[in-house]
């Protein structure tokens, strides 16, 4: 995924191809396709958006900041090979 600079609704961080809200508080969407096996969601996300990470079916491990309060169901919907969800206490 490619958002411009110029867009005043999406943006992805860092160009790492992930969509997120412009102030990065929302992460939109995890490109299925990615052949990323861990991802570390940044701490300025304080929100999933519902099947962000549906179909990521080389997501092996994912971090979950502090700052995510909730996970929507189906977030991480037909993830075959996620094995692990990190979440701090």
């Amino acid at each position: 995924i490619i958002v411009s600079k110029d867009n005043n609704v999406y943006s992805n961080y860092q160009n790492d191809g992930i969509l997120y809200s412009k102030n990065y508080d929302i992460i939109l969407c995890f490109p299925p396709r990615a052949h990323k096996t861990e991802f570390s969601i940044p701490s300025s996300v304080n929100s999933i958006n519902i099947n962000a990470f549906s179909y990521c079916i080389f997501l092996k491990t994912i971090r979950i900041p502090p700052t995510i309060t909730s996970i929507p169901s189906g977030t991480f919907q037909m993830c075959s090979s996620l094995e692990s969800i990190i979440i701090p206490e």
